[in-house]
């Protein structure tokens, strides 16, 4: 295998771009074609948005934050424009930046511009242009797309650190969630000898065993209701109090009336007791069912923690340019890594891999000077169209390349 190839793959193809770390790739189907701006736009208009007009952006003093809302841009988005959100943004036009009044645009969601793209700084999760882009830094979490010509261009994809936001959020709430199931557990733990107690305390002893679901022991009445929470269909928290106190009143209430009858009928003044021994229960099995419902939160919040790490860990960002790369051009990757230490600890780090894409000797020539994540360097001389029309990603810590199918590029 060439050097640099991708693992189980010998391409001929370009031999000279494998050498220096970087060669052709599959391009990974992400359920669209490539240059298709209909689906992540239909996607923005369907939801709604706030519309902007040009002359909206001079009234706000061309710095426009649409919060909760998407943005949608009818027309251009003027040099010095700034515009912000939690959503998504649409431009139906250019975002004609200038060198002294650059724009710029930043949201978590996608950023869908239909024109070009001229001295503008793009933040969003996925970058969607569809001409050409000059003299601007587009930085994509997952996606830059860009169906036109890059030109002095600083592509950066990968960028994880809103995610370890969710990350990190999440962390705390599986805390917080594992100390308060600490306190019901304890609590739980005390009203089970509470009770214990209280039944040693009578003349005659009351038996308040019910199947697995109460266990009176040597020294606590215990409560486990994991086969009535298997037997009940409920949605709600609401179902669940519901279905738990006809099942009480019906079920445990009724079974140790009956166990314990002959100590209820040789003594009628039993009976107040036995309904304050039963009222003891209701609270011990109120505390049990708190200390459920709070042990399912934690689990959800770990198996939700481990989705978000492993989809970051996962990730495979990309940069696609449709027409061709000019010199002064840059790829940077960044390649995140989750460091566990210990159960409920996870912290981050990242390498980066770099592109740069520069002159050659001659007009019809670049050099590429690659870094991989591992650091290692290398410079390469190509042909000025072996660019165009391609897709970058990163595999073993390089930035592979390949040449994106002709049909998809019209």
């Amino acid at each position: 295998m060439t050097p640099g190839a991708p693992p189980g793959r010998v391409s001929a193809a370009a031999p000279a771009a494998a050498a220096c770390g970087f060669a052709r790739s599959e391009v990974a189907s992400q359920g669209r074609e490539p240059f298709d701006l209909d689906g992540p736009m239909a996607l923005i208009l369907a939801d709604g948005g706030k519309p902007l007009e040009d002359i909206s952006l001079d009234t706000f003093g061309r710095d426009f934050d649409a919060e909760d809302d998407n943005v949608i841009v009818h027309g251009d988005v003027p040099g010095g424009a700034i515009v912000r959100g939690r959503r998504s943004v649409l431009v139906q036009g250019d975002v004609a930046g200038q060198q002294d009044a650059p724009c710029r645009i930043e949201v978590p969601g996608d950023v869908v511009v239909t024109g070009f793209v001229s001295h503008a700084h793009i933040s969003a999760r996925h970058i969607h242009i569809g001409a050409s882009v000059a003299r601007s830094q587009l930085s994509g979490t997952e996606l830059v797309e860009i169906t036109g010509d890059a030109e002095r261009c600083r592509l950066q994809c990968g960028d994880y650190f809103a995610d370890v936001g969710g990350v990190r959020s999440q962390l705390a709430e599986l805390e917080e969630t594992r100390l308060h199931g600490a306190e019901l557990r304890q609590r739980v733990a005390v009203e089970g000898k509470r009770l214990h107690k209280s039944c040693r305390a009578l003349r005659a002893p009351l038996n308040l065993n019910v199947g697995r679901i109460v266990t009176h022991g040597d020294d606590a009445i215990a409560v486990d209701l994991s086969a009535f929470y298997r037997s009940v269909e409920w949605q709600t928290d609401e179902d669940l109090d519901l279905a738990i106190n006809e099942f009480f009143a019906k079920g445990i209430v009724g079974v140790l009336s009956r166990v314990n009858r002959k100590h209820l009928v040789e003594v009628p003044t039993r009976g107040k007791a036995f309904l304050q021994v039963m009222r003891g229960l209701h609270e011990l099995l109120r505390q049990v069912v708190a200390r459920d419902a709070v042990q399912r939160r934690a689990d959800r919040c770990k198996l939700e923690l481990e989705r978000l790490v492993s989809e970051l860990e996962a990730r495979c960002p990309r940069v696609l340019v449709g027409g061709s790369i000019a010199p002064s051009a840059r790829l940077e990757f960044i390649l995140p890594r989750a460091l566990r230490q210990g159960e409920d600890s996870i912290d981050f780090a990242h390498k980066t891999a770099l592109l740069s894409i520069h002159a050659g000797a001659f007009a019809d020539q670049l050099e590429l000077a690659w870094q991989g994540g591992d650091g290692a360097r290398g410079e390469r001389t190509v042909a000025a169209g072996d660019l165009d029309g391609t897709v970058f990603q990163v595999r073993d810590e390089r930035v592979y390349w390949e040449r994106i199918p002709a049909d998809a590029l019209f």
